[in-house]
Parts: structure tokens; sequence; C-alpha cells
């Protein structure tokens, strides 16, 4: 049986094992995409540029955002610049 448990953030605890980090389980994750495709609906050609600190929680709205059907470019601080502005200009 899965049973979800709040101690700093969504988890998940399998059979009494050792408990798995959800970032999609997210309060705020939920909450973006949520908004996202309710904007998407009154505003087909909607553009949004997300930031995040953590790593974890930036690849699962990058794997939501697209099954929710949006067109994903990345750029992280580490990017060459020339490729970060033509991301934002995409």
């Amino acid at each position: 049986m899965t049973k979800s448990l709040k101690l700093g953030g969504p988890l998940v605890e399998n059979s009494g094992r050792a408990a798995i980090y959800k970032p999609e389980l997210l309060t705020k994750v939920v909450a973006l995409r949520h908004d996202l495709n309710q904007r998407k609906r009154s505003e087909p050609n909607l553009r949004a540029v997300v930031y995040t600190q953590h790593v974890a929680v930036h690849e699962s709205i990058v794997r939501g955002v697209a099954r929710d059907g949006f067109e994903v470019y990345q750029f992280t601080g580490s990017s060459d610049s020339n490729k970060r502005d033509q991301a934002i200009r995409r």
C-alpha cells in the first residue's frame, strides 16, 4: 500500500521501505501546471518562462508541462548566453 507523508515535501513510502522524494507532487508544481493549462485554454499562443532553484523540481516541471502539450525550451545559468537568448526568443 502506498501512503503519502508530509515531511518537508511530498514523500511516498513503499511497504515500509525508504521514502522516495516526488517533486511532481509538490503543491507549487501542481498549481503551476494547473494555472498554465487554464491560461492556455483562453490564450492558445501562451508562452511562459519558469524559474526554479532545484534541479529535481525543474526536471519535474519540464516532464509535466511537456505531457500537458507545451513545447519546452530549457536553459540554465551554465547555458551558453547565445543559446539562452535563442531559447527565450522562441
